[in-house]
């Protein structure tokens, strides 16, 4: 669970630039949590977030009541800007097209590796497989895939684990005014770590 000066930074920064509602969402509270889990550093949630709103404002777009799960893909693209300057790789900002390929080559290796091994799961790939492909990708419909993917390894998640996610967040209640809701935070957890375990990719470019 997110320590309370890594909670209280990252949800101060957003909520003045969102405006109100003046309280985050369980699901918000479990995304912090879970930023803390992966290391991701203060500095580049907050490097993240400010990219998140520079978006919305030059498309015009509202951030009052915005979620702070709308801002995970700038957080996401940050944090592997950071890893690539760790390794001591120079950063540029891959085209699209490359991201799609990049896309193309996880999901059709994760076809082709027999790990989509329910047809449902298989049938979302192979779509994503398919938009990858498209001379305009839909973005929003690989958004929409990935949602879909996550609410089905939700499903499969198994009960025993999440429980014990939900304790977790349970037993640190305590550390932080209104902490992360034990079964957002155990959904967010389960399924980051079912992702990593069965090497289930992303197929949003924003992860690429």
């Amino acid at each position: 669970m997110a320590s309370e000066d890594y909670y209280r930074t990252i949800a101060a920064e957003f909520l003045k630039s969102r405006g109100g509602p003046l309280f985050l969402a369980p699901r918000d509270i479990a995304l912090i949590a879970a930023w803390e889990e992966r290391g991701v550093p203060l500095r580049v949630v907050l490097e993240g977030l400010g990219r998140a709103f520079e978006y919305r404002k030059r498309k015009g777009l509202r951030t009052r009541g915005m979620p702070l799960t709308w801002c995970e893909r700038f957080v996401e693209s940050a944090f592997a800007q950071h890893q690539d300057r760790r390794a001591g790789a120079p950063h540029r900002a891959r085209p699209r097209t490359e991201k799609a390929s990049r896309a193309r080559a996880a999901v059709r290796t994760f076809l082709t590796s027999g790990g989509a091994t329910e047809p449902s799961l298989a049938g979302l790939f192979e779509e994503a497989l398919e938009k990858l492909g498209a001379a305009a990708v839909d973005e929003a419909r690989l958004e929409a895939i990935d949602d879909e993917v996550d609410r089905l390894l939700w499903e499969k998640a198994e009960p025993g684990r999440v429980e014990a996610l939900k304790r977790e967040a349970r037993r640190h209640a305590g550390a932080l005014a209104g902490g992360p809701d034990p079964e957002a935070y155990a959904r967010t957890r389960a399924i980051k770590e079912m992702r990593e375990r069965m090497k289930v990719p992303y197929v949003s470019l924003f992860y690429y």
